[in-house]
């Protein structure tokens, strides 16, 4: 299946109270015609990026007016990947929790009947630091990525649930974390459809059967790459980031220790950026990715500035995202070949930045 849509939500930073604006850009304007030969492709696709218009605002994101919220995550759900969540993220008592503070400020966006839909209030808490939203088919769950405790009272995973049987709407949903003490998550992968794969440091990588919420030990090896890696089922393959560079791993035969098959370089941002996150979307259409970098870069000093005096008192930054469309293809030999294909640069302002590409 190909994807219709990319969704970029951008934070305005100016807005009272915080506002995400979604919007959505055709993967196709990354990628030339199929019937180029891969040389012209490879050739143009080494020149720089091409300055580009985002498109205006599909739909736009409020968070509820009270002073706790400081942040809104965003995860894309669904078979068809055009339902977005929204989750405010809220400050109580020094400690980050994912909590409805308001009604609707947990949302489900539908983007092809353009509707909403507010999801169950979430009555648990979540103890304080980074939690990755992990999709399988139409469910969601969110693990949390730094130190955990089985007998925590604040359980390890929580997740937006569908009832297909019921009323067709989602529930929220409680599971006990994997069956170690302490540690951290950093890498996580959605195997058979079914598992979801973290790994713990210092203790390998557990394995949570959506179906029963059982965990299971899958590795003393952790995962071989940093937070999530997206499954290509075209390629039998998952793709992520290790130390900077995209690689291809084979997790179902090798495991979670599975040595890289490929190591792409050529994604690298211009000197004196400031990187906030990186994304890596899988198109579908025969092995087809977007690259997503997203940074920022200090506005130059005008002509009549002192520039030592302007560097040091906090110069305003300009938001980008670059958006880099890329093809992997299996050799006659089995070895993996990646072509590089069009790249558009976003420029977002001194008062936006972008938030997430989904």
């Amino acid at each position: 299946m190909s994807r219709r849509f990319l969704y970029m939500a951008v934070e305005n930073l100016c807005a009272s109270p915080v506002s995400h604006t979604l919007h959505r850009i055709n993967p196709s304007r990354l990628f030339y015609p199929k019937e180029a030969n891969t040389r012209a492709k490879t050739e143009v696709a080494a020149a720089d990026a091409v300055k580009a218009r985002l498109p205006p605002p599909s739909m736009t994101f409020s968070s509820p007016d009270v002073d706790n919220v400081v942040e809104t995550d965003f995860a894309l759900i669904g078979r068809s990947k055009d339902k977005i969540v929204a989750l405010h993220r809220a400050h109580f008592d020094d400690t980050k929790y994912y909590r409805v503070t308001t009604q609707g400020s947990a949302v489900l966006y539908d983007d092809a009947p353009h509707s909403f839909r507010a999801l169950p209030d979430i009555t648990a808490t979540l103890p304080h630091g980074e939690v990755a939203p992990v999709a399988v088919g139409d469910d969601l769950y969110f693990i949390h990525s730094t130190r955990f405790a089985p007998n925590d009272k604040d359980r390890y995973v929580h997740a937006f649930i569908r009832d297909p049987a019921g009323d067709g709407g989602w529930h929220w949903h409680s599971f006990p974390p994997p069956p170690v003490e302490g540690g951290a998550a950093g890498a996580y992968a959605v195997v058979d459809r079914s598992h979801i794969w973290a790994s713990t440091r210092g203790h390998g990588t557990y394995s949570m059967d959506t179906a029963t919420g059982v965990w299971s030990k899958a590795s003393d090896s952790p995962l071989p790459f940093m937070g999530r890696a997206e499954y290509a089922p075209e390629l039998g393959l998952w793709f992520g980031w290790d130390r900077g560079l995209l690689c291809a791993w084979d997790l179902k035969s090798a495991g979670a220790g599975a040595a890289p098959m490929e190591l792409w370089e050529g994604f690298t941002l211009p000197r004196g950026s400031y990187v906030r996150s990186q994304y890596l979307v899988h198109l579908g259409d025969g092995g087809r990715f977007c690259v997503a970098k997203l940074f920022e870069m200090i506005k130059p000093p005008p002509t009549s500035c002192c520039a030592r005096c302007y560097y040091d008192n906090c110069p305003p930054k300009i938001g980008f995202a670059v958006l880099t469309g890329m093809e992997v293809e299996r050799c006659d030999s089995g070895e993996l070949r990646m072509i590089k294909h069009r790249s558009r640069k976003y420029s977002l302002g001194e008062t936006r930045i972008s938030h997430a590409v989904l």
